[in-house]
């Protein structure tokens, strides 16, 4: 018999659903080489033809594990989160 206990958790949200987070090899490699030129995530989603919150997301997952560099500027300014 098992000590683990299962807990109600109620109705379920799921968070930004309406995204797109899967990626194409393809797709990350040229994010990767745009975000090396300097290019800004607006234009990074317009030319990968993403939403931008789906870019920044990617920009999280690339800098987590370590295969981009971090940048100064503030990736969330034009979401009004920040």
């Amino acid at each position: 018999m098992s000590n683990f206990k299962r807990k109600s958790i109620g109705e379920l949200v799921i968070a930004c659903e309406n995204l797109n987070f899967v990626w194409k090899s393809a797709e990350v490699e040229s994010f990767r080489e745009m975000w090396k030129e300097g290019w800004v995530v607006s234009d990074i989603a317009k030319r990968l033809s993403r939403q931008e919150d789906e870019v920044r997301i990617l920009v999280i997952d690339q800098i987590r594990g370590r295969v981009i560099q971090k940048r100064k500027e503030n990736h969330f300014r034009d979401t009004g989160i920040y």
